[in-house]
């Protein structure tokens, strides 16, 4: 627990204030934020069986009996609850624990899930809800494009083929002659996207929600009504397991929304299986989107690298990938002791994923999936937080996990006793820093962390005042 729970904070206190804080999320996979529940219908739309070992499912009684549609026209996905202690407290044991092996399983099962437009489309809109549930306010969403179908399977068109699931696995059915290209996947993700900005996706506001940074007066102490606004932003991904002409083909598309003045594609990112495929091979896509005006994104640090051998895999690709310097690094977490002390020297922004790491790392193992425990053996982040290394805190893949954006920052402060003394300014600095990570122009930083800054300090206080009332 935390220490001054019994003297200084409240906990419920604190973790409601991590939640109304508002945040900004740097390093969070597309198809990692599926919600279980949406992987479930899809999964039962599609025909698709998922793996036991990877999910908690009895198919009959978690899955809805009938797949319900899921065409744009659906219904608004609902936010989620904002986090009370009790649930926190219960989020913060990770009984599933997830290898890195594992979440590629996983990866590749929500693919045979995801196959249409429809599909793209249904989970960009719930993570942009479950984003801005949270009081994220500027959100980088990554994802690599890929040949979708442009509709869902048409389990009716032949009524032959009803409950047989032939229809939906086989190209000639009617819904699966067209195949959309990667730029209508890149598209259906904007056109969500601008939705959302527009307000054609939000629910109805309430009196007493916030609709702007700045405009807190009228927000009711501990209320959460609907979700405020927030800045959806792009990364295309490169998919190391994938070809040297792919990667090329990826940032050529990023490239040419960029000479379109498209404002939502921000940058390229390199992730996918760390085993496959060298970066020198991979780093001419790198170099032509940086010639573009468009900024790099690299997991980082993810296999052991050898101290002794230069040769080895994972330390000649480390090396490759500091020797680039990209914008940000994704990670950062199994380099040798040099490598850690170039990367003070360096500077490079790191994107930290504290579930995801404890989760991969397997750093929880001993402790029953205590996140907290696991986190505090985190091959780094403690020192980086203490000497002011530039990183951002996010939440990888929230759906895989079991996170959000709130609950990364609960595990932050538990670990490293980040607000013992009734004074959050350790979190506050992380978050307004990494608006400066993000993949936009000064100018626009400026401005963003100007409005986060205005905000954030309204909440501050309120939170003071509540405490001192105790």
């Amino acid at each position: 627990t935390m220490k001054g729970k019994d003297n200084d904070i409240d906990n419920e206190k604190l973790i409601n204030f991590l939640h109304q804080i508002p945040k900004v999320e740097l390093h969070a996979h597309l198809n990692g934020c599926i919600r279980e529940s949406t992987l479930l219908e899809l999964a039962k739309e599609r025909n698709v069986t998922l793996s036991p070992l990877l999910h908690d499912l009895q198919i009959g009684s978690s899955a809805p009996a009938a797949a319900q549609p899921t065409t744009a026209a659906a219904a608004e996905p609902a936010p989620l609850e904002p986090p009370t202690a009790t649930a926190t407290a219960t989020a913060k044991i990770n009984k599933k624990q997830r290898s890195l092996t594992e979440c590629f399983e996983i990866f590749a099962e929500i693919s045979n899930c995801v196959t249409d437009l429809d599909a793209l489309r249904r989970i960009t809109k719930e993570a942009l809800y479950d984003f801005a549930a949270q009081n994220v306010k500027y959100l980088e969403l990554r994802s690599t494009p890929k040949i979708l179908f442009y509709n869902k399977p048409d389990i009716d068109s032949d009524p032959g083929d009803k409950g047989t699931g032939t229809d939906m696995n086989t190209d000639s059915s009617p819904s699966r002659k067209r195949r959309a290209t990667k730029k209508d996947y890149i598209d259906t993700i904007l056109r969500v996207f601008e939705e959302f900005e527009n307000g054609a996706s939000k629910p109805e506001r309430t009196a007493g929600t916030v609709t702007s940074f700045t405009d807190v007066e009228d927000e009711r102490k501990g209320e959460y009504q609907g979700v405020g606004p927030m800045i959806p932003r792009f990364i295309v991904s490169v998919n190391r397991s994938e070809s040297v002409g792919d990667a090329m083909e990826n940032a050529a598309l990023a490239i040419e929304y960029k000479k379109q003045n498209n404002k939502y594609i921000v940058g390229l990112d390199l992730s996918g299986n760390p085993f496959k495929n060298k970066f020198i091979d991979l780093e001419p896509a790198f170099t032509s989107v940086r010639k573009a005006g468009l900024k790099t994104a690299i997991h980082f640090g993810e296999i052991p690298c050898n101290e002794n051998n230069d040769n080895d895999f994972a330390t000649e690709d480390t090396k490759a990938i500091l020797s680039f310097r990209p914008d940000r690094l994704g990670h950062s977490l199994l380099l040798t002791q040099s490598m850690f002390d170039t990367l003070d020297d360096m500077q490079i922004p790191v994107e930290c994923c504290p579930t995801s790491n404890v989760m991969t790392l397997e750093l929880a193992k001993h402790f029953n999936g205590d996140l907290v425990n696991g986190l505090k053996r985190h091959p780094r982040l403690k020192h980086w937080i203490e000497g002011r290394y530039p990183i951002s805190i996010n939440t990888d893949d929230p759906g895989i996990f079991n996170t959000n954006s709130t609950l990364e920052l609960v595990l932050l402060v538990e670990a490293f006793g980040l607000c013992a003394d009734g004074d959050p300014s350790i979190i506050v600095n992380i978050i307004e820093e990494s608006v400066g990570h993000s993949f936009e122009s000064e100018g626009f930083q400026m401005e963003l962390k100007k409005s986060i800054g205005q905000y954030m300090r309204l909440l501050i206080e309120q939170f003071h005042d509540e405490n001192l009332k105790n």
